[in-house]
């Protein structure tokens, strides 16, 4: 598990998005989910009958559109859809695993784009939030039995005209924040220059956009103006993002509000800053925010195909960094979540010379509309992405236009449990592989020593030597896992009672969730989920206790651990489905009929 905060990402160079308690570092972003066979060889599958398309249904005759694209419907009405809605449109596909290979295989050839006149010319309807449209994905030999009860709703949005006037505002405000005065902003990326920053917008203009905080090397700063800004945009950005998730997914927040909490992963954006919004469950613990910058008299639009990468990585192809920096282009998250979408907020502000931008879903042939204040939701795994917004041939203004969004991911890493945590800091002495390092070098240097040779003796056995050395470092630090697995007690520790620790201490330049949790969650979110971090410590210790014992702990042991907010000591809330034991099992004194002996190995573990 990895901490998470908004990040921003201009060019080629950004890197990835990381998260908490779920994900990332993310996998990487890969086009595929496995082995690529080729897109042209024979099916050998076997279908059914293709299901009866319902006569209300209307299929789209989209000029130029391409034959390997799913067909396209436009559906009255739907079961998984709400009663509110604008056009839906329903793709019919394949469910069959070489088929859908085969679109996917499709959609990671072409190369994403931002105009919608480009969407017209090659035939991609265009979605619009504005108009509550609905993206549905229908089995093309599904069982008629089953009506459209199997069918997923795949892409929705939430539109700025569904917010009321005091969260427009809100929006509006940090907006304005983020883009800074127009005088100050430009359209290349921010630099730093003797400890200030030229260029870029002011979101951008920060020592905290550089870093993402799982790597930074900062401690204790949540309360500079430069990351409260980063705050607000990432609590904002789920706020928008938790009002209009229902609308394609209505039944899952309940399981997911318990999900959540099952997994103790951060809830992030727990400030309460802004107002009017009736959800605060976030499913989205890691986030990114996208800049870039449209450029006078350049064209980035680039509709050729181009062969889906094979076991390449997406983001390494050479065509993507024409379009909107090393993950604005079309790709597919392999870590994404199967049930969790992504959510994406488009904070631009319009400019009379840019042309309206659109968002492809590159694998269904569909495009949505960037409108202002939007949030579309989509799934990850699916193939999508932009491309670098274009001025119109005539000038009117000198003010730039630059992409803003911010991305919310929903990695199953996190959520699976499936991911390590930069919990906090032990004062060990150097990391455990350079010390090995260090004292196969002694050896090596003891080795020569005794054989009498020096540099000049033998350079050729020299460089022998070294190269066998190498190898050594290489083979020790595959192997002696060990000397890096062990959890100490640290010396500072055990003399507690002797001497007090400096609270200005730093343990190590990493950035921990203990020390830099504050950075991006609320205080009080800040301190229950480093307490409910601890208690799953606890738990994973004592079960290298002998079996026999039956070490328990009460559930309780939360309670005694406490903060002060604003001059009251609050202790930490409880956790009802974490770990820990209740009632006659941590009872002092009462009396337990248990035996190891007849306990099957099963029963022990649990």
């Amino acid at each position: 598990m990895y901490m998470t905060a908004s990040s921003p990402s201009r060019d080629s160079d950004s890197e990835p998005p990381s998260t908490p308690c779920i994900i990332h570092s993310l996998p990487r972003k890969t086009t595929a989910c496995g082995t690529h066979s080729d897109p042209s060889a024979p099916s050998t599958q076997t279908h059914h009958l293709p299901r009866l398309i319902p006569s209300q249904w209307t299929k789209l005759d989209l000029t130029n559109h391409s034959p390997r694209f799913p067909d396209v419907y436009i559906a009255p009405s739907h079961s998984r859809v709400p009663a509110v809605h604008g056009n839906i449109y329903v793709i019919v596909v394949s469910m069959d695993p070489e088929d859908l290979h085969e679109t996917f295989a499709h959609g990671a050839s072409l190369s994403s784009f931002c105009s919608l006149e480009e969407s017209a010319t090659k035939g991609m309807p265009a979605l619009q939030p504005s108009l509550n449209n609905f993206l549905v994905v229908c089995d093309k030999y599904g069982r008629e039995e089953d009506g459209d009860s199997k069918d997923a709703v795949k892409s929705w949005s939430h539109a700025k005209k569904e917010f009321l006037i005091p969260v427009l505002e809100q929006l509006q405000k940090l907006q304005d924040d983020i883009y800074g005065k127009d005088k100050l902003m430009s359209d290349s990326k921010a630099i730093a220059i003797d400890g200030n920053f030229r260029g870029g917008i002011a979101i951008e203009q920060t020592f905290h956009s550089r870093f993402h905080i799982r790597n930074a090397q900062y401690n204790l700063k949540e309360t500079d103006y430069e990351n409260v800004l980063h705050q607000w945009v990432n609590e904002l950005a789920i706020c928008v993002a938790n009002e209009g998730f229902c609308k394609g997914a209505p039944h899952v927040s309940g399981i997911m509000m318990q999900w959540a909490d099952l997994a103790n992963f951060p809830k992030t954006g727990g400030f309460d800053r802004y107002v009017g919004f009736s959800s605060s469950v976030n499913f989205w613990p890691a986030s990114q925010i996208h800049l870039a910058s449209a450029r006078r008299g350049e064209c980035y639009a680039d509709g050729n195909e181009r062969l889906p990468p094979t076991d390449e990585d997406a983001d390494t192809q050479g065509s993507l960094k024409k379009c909107l920096g090393k993950y604005g282009g079309n790709h597919s998250n392999g870590g994404d979540h199967t049930v969790i979408p992504m959510a994406m907020t488009n904070f631009m502000h319009p400019h009379p010379d840019v042309l309206e931008e659109c968002f492809c879903l590159m694998e269904f042939g569909i495009v949505w509309v960037l409108e202002e204040f939007c949030t579309l939701f989509f799934s990850g795994f699916h193939m999508h992405g932009g491309g670098l917004a274009q001025y119109r041939p005539l000038h009117t203004v000198d003010s730039i236009y630059t992409h803003v969004t911010v991305i919310l991911y929903p990695p199953q890493a996190i959520l699976s449990g499936e991911s390590a945590l930069a919990f906090a800091a032990l004062p060990y002495p150097p990391d455990p592989c350079q010390a090995c390092q260090k004292w196969v070098r002694k050896d090596h240097q003891m080795c020569r020593d005794m054989e009498n040779l020096t540099p000049n003796d033998n350079k050729d056995e020299d460089e022998e030597g070294d190269e066998e050395f190498a190898e050594n470092v290489k083979v020790l630090q595959k192997c002696d896992t060990l000397k890096t697995s062990l959890l100490k007690l640290p010396m500072e520790w055990c003399q507690c009672g002797m001497h007090q620790l400096s609270v200005s201490r730093k343990y190590t330049e990493q950035a921990t969730y203990v020390s830099d949790g504050g950075s991006f969650l609320a205080p009080q979110d800040h301190f229950n989920h480093s307490i409910c971090s601890l208690l799953q410590w606890i738990n994973g210790i004592i079960q290298q206790f002998p079996p026999h014992y039956f070490v328990h702990f009460d559930k309780d042991l939360l309670s005694t651990f406490s903060m002060e907010l604003d001059g009251v000591h609050l202790a930490a809330e409880p956790w009802d489905l974490g770990p820990g034991w209740t009632g006659d099992n941590v009872q002092i004194g009462s009396k337990s009929d248990v035996s190891i002996e007849s306990m099957s190995r099963q029963q022990i573990a649990q």
